[in-house]
């Protein structure tokens, strides 16, 4: 992770090449890379992702804001930069935008999320520093099995993920996907309702198969909401999601074929990256709401609810 630069030193970088007040700068409290500038917009600390610099990616967002996709507008430097680096990082500002973050796994909200998600994603395979191609799936299984394998081991869970790829043997080698960018972190907290129209915020990008993005909201989506206290989508909501998803990136047969595949090794990592968060914690039911053993239980059968989410999809009208 990068270091995230002193706070004077941000304050001063927006005061001087946005020509704003100092003291209209505020922090913002959910995020220490993100502040606030009063009646102008929200600044953002920018990090190199998935492949990509500072730079780039607020290049990204403003790229995907000229095509009309679901994301914040830019508002630029007085000499008519979308950004300025700040060692590693890149210091933008972002328009306010209306809206409640969503805290809702409601089915119309689902369908919207995943239309505008597919568009999201067609123009994030175009991005030119970055990109997608169709490629096959069995260097990034075995590299994510590894690696789910060796941290859920620490925790007594490694035969979990070993027969997981018992199962699953040869078969990712024989298929393919379509990789690119993703958001990263498609959750409640990431995606702005004003009842009208949706919006997309803290892009976390990453360079995997996208459809990976729809897999991971279902421990991410409502992970913070504490009237659904943070449990899992269903099949049907995510059967949802994929369905609107559809509407607007029609799935390629690489990814029909892929799809149980690549959610049950996103199962996996999920599995895995629990167990180190929750090992943190001294609160009992905190750690209850993260379900781990049901991720456990699951494990062995996520194949065939990957297989169930594309038939739910695929039924809808």
């Amino acid at each position: 992770m990068s270091e995230l630069p002193p706070t004077e030193t941000i304050f001063e970088t927006v005061s001087r090449h946005w020509h704003v007040p100092a003291e209209t700068i505020t922090p913002w409290p959910s995020s220490k890379r993100i502040f606030q500038v009063k009646d102008l917009g929200l600044v953002r600390v920018n990090f190199p992702r998935g492949g990509l610099s500072a730079r780039e990616m607020v290049a990204l967002v403003e790229e995907l804001g000229q095509a009309q996709c679901a994301v914040a507008g830019l508002i630029r430097t007085q000499t008519g930069d979308l950004s300025v680096d700040v060692g590693e990082s890149a210091v933008s500002i972002e328009r306010l935008v209306p809206g409640q973050e969503c805290a809702s796994a409601s089915l119309a909200l689902m369908r919207r999320v995943g239309r505008e998600l597919g568009r999201i994603h067609s123009e994030l395979a175009t991005f030119h520093h970055q990109p997608g191609a169709t490629r096959s799936l069995g260097e990034w299984v075995q590299t994510t099995l590894q690696k789910a394998e060796a941290l859920a081991s620490q925790w007594g869970h490694g035969e979990a993920v070993r027969d997981l790829r018992a199962q699953l043997g040869g078969t990712p080698e024989t298929l393919s996907a379509r990789f690119g960018l993703t958001h990263g972190d498609v959750r409640g907290p990431n995606v702005l309702d004003d009842g009208d129209q949706l919006c997309f915020v803290d892009f976390n990008c990453k360079f995997e198969p996208q459809l990976a993005d729809v897999v991971k909201m279902r421990t991410k989506w409502l992970r913070a909401d504490q009237i659904d206290d943070g449990r899992t989508l269903s099949v049907g909501e995510l059967a949802e999601v994929l369905f609107g998803y559809q509407q607007t990136r029609p799935l390629s047969t690489e990814d029909v074929s892929s799809f149980p595949i690549v959610w049950a090794v996103e199962q996996a990592w999920r599995l895995a990256q629990d167990l180190k968060v929750t090992h943190q914690f001294d609160d009992e039911e905190c750690k209850a709401r993260w379900a781990i053993a049901d991720l456990v239980d699951d494990l062995i059968l996520a194949p065939q609810m990957g297989r169930q989410i594309l038939d739910a999809a695929s039924g809808h009208n």
